[in-house]
């Protein structure tokens, strides 16, 4: 098929020279028309360290796209994701502007030169969909639609799966886009992940279990020496202990999904082909240095040299007869062997680590991960669940209310209403059943409580710090969405209030909060009358109160009111509230009135 196809750097520049070196090369391939076009994505302020580096990247026709550091747009920290994340952002904002249907040859700033060599003959072979690949369709054993199109890698290794060189891979950009993830792996696997992995993995850690649980029950560090060591231990492998059912799953899915969703960057140059065809393949040679058969140890995993390597280890006809063959052979046989670990599986992983003849260290199995499988539970109560008591409710009315709860849309909500409406129970009801509904941040719910704490009857720390908090929390989102209204005024006003006694009431003037309230409702001749005259709490309220009547006269209703509620939140009396119920009776505005006549219950 004819394609397009797109060079991608991405990442801080270490080493201006290097990084000269790469894009030298790609200016070649562009040059011969094996890429269309070259695009540098990396951090602002990155190329002024290099002197005339981004004006002559400029005129050589490259796209540079700068962008904020990662940091700086996100707190992120203590990740081992971290790395990869800076790589997948950059490659991100590259692949948002190139054309729709292109392929992508993604390379670092770094240690890509000669990767970028390797690869250069793999672009212009033909790309077949994997969707019409009869031969695909034969070895993945599973249809899971990953890839539209093979992506071609370097370096995949056994042990530390998808663990491929990151430092140039090329493909399709669809199938690019699927691997770019944002996940945090100690969030979502309980352990962390190289970016080399990351890169790679994640579309395969969520269509294939066995993987996914590969990575959280196996430690494979300690493994990758320790197989090797192992194996050549004994001159007949016959004597190895059999390896647990769930390793031989692992592979056969892993090998799979390589020969149907990636194609490997060929080492054949290291390769004796006729020695390799003549060879039978054993499953401990996917852990050892063999090249005849096409594979390599490395301090960081066994590397599969070539396709054709694949194709050997997953032709059951060219598997050997030695124990842990057979075994291998008859995974090889199943066409679905991606599923879960099962709770037997496991057991039998605690028991080979507990005692077998492969390793003296125990750490390869991550025994915090290994929770067994849950079995069905019982369907009888051993005990009441709802053990659960109101203050100041009867045994009865807390069984009746309980039953309520039950039928209840909305539990805060049902809880809030019941105290409104039974004035007969107090504050220490409301700590219950208030609370609830104001952690919602509704503020009738937050105004209240901070009445019962301005009273004094909120003598729990934590619920003092709570509500100190649903406090601040409120006025701040309320500010932020430019919806401040008396109530948020109110429930501010009284946490503010209780802060200042009458010994250091004038003092309060310097709190900002305050100021801002009292400015929202006052002119500023009035505003500044108060500030002048260092007002006393009562002359205060008695100054607005004065002003409520002043605004009434001149028929501004909602200015007078506004400044008759504040002046009463101030004074705090059992007389205060009491006019403002009887305006609010007058005026019928019934919720404002219950709230008022439920506040009042609370003076005794």
């Amino acid at each position: 098929m004819d394609k397009e196809i797109w060079a991608v750097v991405c990442g801080a520049i270490r080493d201006e020279l290097e990084f000269k070196l790469i894009v030298n090369e790609l200016t070649i391939m562009r040059k011969e028309n094996y890429i269309s076009g070259i695009v540098i994505s990396t951090w602002e302020d990155e190329l002024i360290h290099f002197p005339g580096l981004k004006k002559n990247l400029l005129e050589n026709d490259i796209k540079i796209i700068e962008q904020k550091p990662l940091e700086n747009i996100v707190s992120i920290a203590n990740t081992t994701s971290l790395n990869y994340f800076r790589q997948a952002y950059q490659f991100q904002a590259a692949l948002d502007i190139l054309p729709d249907n292109c392929f992508v040859l993604k390379a670092r700033t770094d240690r890509a030169l000669k990767h970028l060599r390797l690869i250069k003959p793999y672009l212009l072979k033909d790309s077949q969909l994997i969707s019409k690949s009869k031969e695909a369709k034969l070895v993945s054993g599973e249809e899971v639609p990953i890839f539209h199109y093979p992506m071609t890698v370097i370096n995949v290794r056994t042990n530390r799966l998808f663990n491929f060189s990151d430092f140039v891979f090329f493909g399709y950009i669809d199938d690019m886009r699927k691997i770019i993830n944002f996940d945090i792996s100690e969030l979502f696997l309980g352990r962390d992940l190289v970016a080399n992995t990351q890169w790679f993995i994640y579309p395969f850690l969520k269509e294939f279990p066995v993987i996914k649980d590969y990575f959280k029950l196996i430690n494979f560090r300690p493994l990758i020496s320790g197989m090797k060591d192992t194996i050549e231990k004994f001159d007949d492998r016959n004597r190895l202990d059999v390896f647990p059912h769930f390793f031989y799953r692992v592979y056969v899915t892993y090998l799979r999904i390589i020969k149907k969703y990636f194609r490997i960057v060929s080492m054949e140059n290291t390769l004796d082909f006729n020695k390799q065809e003549q060879e039978v393949y054993h499953f401990t040679d996917l852990f050892i240095e063999n090249k005849p058969l096409g594979v390599a140890y490395t301090a960081i995993g066994t590397v599969l040299l070539s396709d054709s390597v694949i194709e050997n280890f997953l032709n059951i006809n060219k598997i050997g007869i030695e124990r842990l063959d057979i075994s291998y052979k008859k995974i090889l046989e199943t066409p679905k062997c991606s599923y879960s670990v099962t709770q037997q599986e496991l057991n039998e992983l605690k028991l080979f680590r507990a005692d077998n003849n492969w390793f003296t260290f125990k750490n390869w199995l991550r025994m915090n991960a290994c929770k067994n499988k849950l079995e069905k539970q019982s369907s009888e109560y051993s005990k009441n669940i709802l053990d659960y008591y109101f203050s100041e409710l009867t045994e009865s009315e807390n069984m009746n209310l309980l039953n309520d709860l039950k039928q209840a849309d909305s539990v805060d909500r049902y809880l809030f209403n019941y105290w409104i409406k039974h004035d007969e129970i107090g504050s220490d009801a409301a700590i219950q059943m208030v609370f609830p509904l104001a952690r919602t941040r509704n503020q009738e719910a937050i105004l209240i409580l901070t009445r019962i704490s301005r009273m004094g009857k909120l003598s729990n720390s934590v619920d003092w710090t709570n509500l100190k908090y649903l406090v601040d929390v409120t006025y701040d989102v309320q500010r932020q969405r430019g919806a401040i209204n008396i109530k948020t005024c109110l429930l501010k006003l009284n946490h503010i209030l209780e802060e200042y006694d009458n010994n250091n009431f004038l003092t309060i003037y310097e709190n900002s909060f305050f100021r801002e309230i009292l400015f929202r409702y006052l002119e500023s001749n009035e505003f500044k009358a108060i500030f002048d005259n260092n007002l006393s709490k009562e002359q205060l309220s008695d100054y607005l109160y004065t002003l409520s009547s002043h605004y009434k006269d001149k028929g501004r209703s909602t200015r007078a009111l506004r400044l008759l509620e504040l002046a009463t939140e101030i004074e705090f009396s059992k007389q205060a509230f009491e006019r403002l119920q009887q305006y609010y009776h007058e005026n019928k505005l019934k919720n404002n009135e219950q709230l008022i006549f439920r506040t009042l219950t609370l003076f005794v």
